[in-house]
């Protein structure tokens, strides 16, 4: 492998573990932290893009290849796109927790599990 391809290989392996890694402790973090997610996927999506523009420019390639290269750049801002309803599905499926959350009652703390017997 030539150090380009081993550059890419190893920037997509950084990138695929920070998502599957990502655990943040507290779930407004945690929900609030996928809305990060898209603007990873569309900065990968940039690169592919650009990729496509400069080989077009600069690179013999049919115009048959460029457009493959195009497509993957669509495709993947297609799955950005598609992952920019993460954090909003997490705020609306957990809106009763959410609410919990802000919603401080005095001593309310003494509703977490830990200070009751059941």
């Amino acid at each position: 492998m030539t150090p380009a391809q081993i550059r890419i290989r190893d920037a997509a392996n950084e990138l695929a573990e920070a998502i599957a890694a990502y655990n943040e402790e507290g779930m407004v973090d945690f929900v609030t932290g996928l809305d990060e997610i898209p603007g990873a996927l569309a900065i990968v999506a940039a690169g592919v893009r650009r990729l496509a523009q400069r080989s077009a420019e600069e690179q013999p390639l049919h115009p048959g290849v460029v457009e493959a290269i195009e497509q993957v750049a669509t495709g993947q801002a297609n799955l950005a796109m598609s992952s920019m309803l993460l954090g909003h599905l997490a705020r609306v499926l957990h809106a009763e927790d959410l609410e919990r959350l802000f919603r401080r009652l005095p001593n309310g703390h003494k509703w977490d599990h830990t200070y009751n017997q059941l």
